[in-house]
């Protein structure tokens, strides 16, 4: 296959699990809205008040974050799962898999789709959060400076092979993969 019939095959695999999820939005991307607006009731209106405060930030905006992780997880993994599920239990996953399109290309449209109902899920969750608690953006940018992290990583000693003008974001993961092994198993070995 070239590049451009892969490309096709991915867009058409994308566009058919982004129809899938639109298309049964009351189950797909409803249920986000009303769970999210039950945790925010119980947790950050009935168990928040008791809490408090924690470091000037009320209970209320400590959660609201973690639960919108939450559902944006939630839904991206269980629209990758469901739609696997449903192509093999349909056994239409036989016709997909023996036509000439590369696994990765495959896995690529299930995971892009699983991305964009996330990526919606994230939007109706967080304006369903809006409802209940101001939320505030202390950085839109939050990578830190590749530059300062590849220098403490090498005057260390964790990576010594790492570049600081070739990382990029795959760098990045690996990177912070590594320097985590090598920290944990530095001070935890005993």
């Amino acid at each position: 296959m070239s590049a451009y019939e892969q490309w096709i095959a991915f867009l058409t695999i994308m566009r058919k699990e982004v129809r899938r999820y639109l298309r049964i939005w009351t189950q797909t991307l409803l249920p986000s809205a009303i769970t999210m607006s039950l945790y925010f009731l119980i947790f950050g209106t009935l168990i928040g008040k008791r809490i408090g405060t924690m470091g000037g930030v009320s209970y209320m905006e400590f959660v609201v974050p973690g639960l919108i992780m939450m559902a944006i997880i939630t839904n991206s993994y269980a629209n990758v799962v469901g739609s696997f599920f449903g192509a093999k239990f349909n056994n239409s996953i036989e016709e997909l898999l023996v036509s000439p399109t590369p696994n990765y290309v495959i896995v690529l449209g299930y995971a892009a789709g699983g991305v964009s109902r996330g990526i919606l899920v994230s939007i109706i969750v967080t304006s369903v959060a809006l409802f209940f608690t101001q939320l505030d953006i202390h950085s839109w940018f939050v990578w830190a400076d590749q530059r300062s992290v590849c220098q403490y990583v090498r005057r260390r000693k964790y990576c010594p092979d790492v570049h600081i003008d070739t990382i990029d974001v795959f760098g990045r993961c690996v990177l912070f993969a590594r320097f985590t092994a090598r920290f944990l198993g530095e001070h935890f070995a005993d």
